[in-house]
């Protein structure tokens, strides 16, 4: 298992997107920046369409086994029955069936790990227990909390050469190493 000081390069997790309007545009929009370590496993060059490409398998290890987004301000939550629209300062960045993270209500059912769904950009309803208060008061974030999984992508820029380009990796295999460690396969994504 590696040690926090062995985490020295900067991983950009992305996840796709897709919009809503009539092309369905798929994006991949970097959501977490971590720090972990990557390690090159296996290498071959390739001749394909009068080019040379080279192609490398890696590792990499990360103290983390679910990945946290930056939190948005809450501008509003209000409540009927026990589904709770939350409304957020800016776009939030959440799909359907993700996770979020509540903080910050003075309304304690307020708080805690959500499944949310999604109605715009900036709104998504949860349930909640009990009856807290309409509307919640407090100053209120939402995280978005995403497990590491095989349908993210990583960006990464090699420490070692800043004249390098960005890499892009399409995460293919996750494997936990203890609670809050784990390690992924990592493949150039196409």
């Amino acid at each position: 298992m590696p040690r926090i000081g062995d985490l020295t390069e900067r991983l950009a997790f992305q996840r796709q997107t897709v919009t809503a309007d009539q092309a369905r545009t798929k994006t991949w929009a970097t959501f977490a920046t971590i720090w972990g370590q990557l390690e090159p496993l296996t290498g071959r060059e390739t001749f394909q369409a009068a080019a040379v490409a080279s192609l490398v398998a890696w590792r990499a290890r990360i103290a983390a086994q679910q990945l946290e987004a930056a939190a948005v301000s809450v501008s509003s939550i209000t409540r009927s029955g026990t589904t709770a629209t939350v409304t957020t300062a800016a776009a939030h960045g959440l799909a359907t069936g993700d996770y979020a993270r509540l903080a910050g209500a003075t309304q304690t059912a307020y708080n805690g790990k959500f499944s949310v769904t999604v109605t715009s950009t900036t709104v998504f309803t949860v349930t909640v227990s009990g009856t807290p208060a309409t509307p919640a008061t407090g100053t209120i974030t939402s995280t978005l909390l995403l497990p590491v999984q095989p349908k993210l992508r990583v960006v990464w820029t090699p420490s070692w050469d800043a004249g390098q380009a960005a890499k892009t990796l399409q995460v293919h295999a996750v494997r936990p190493l203890g609670r809050d460690w784990c390690e992924l396969d990592l493949g150039e994504a196409a």
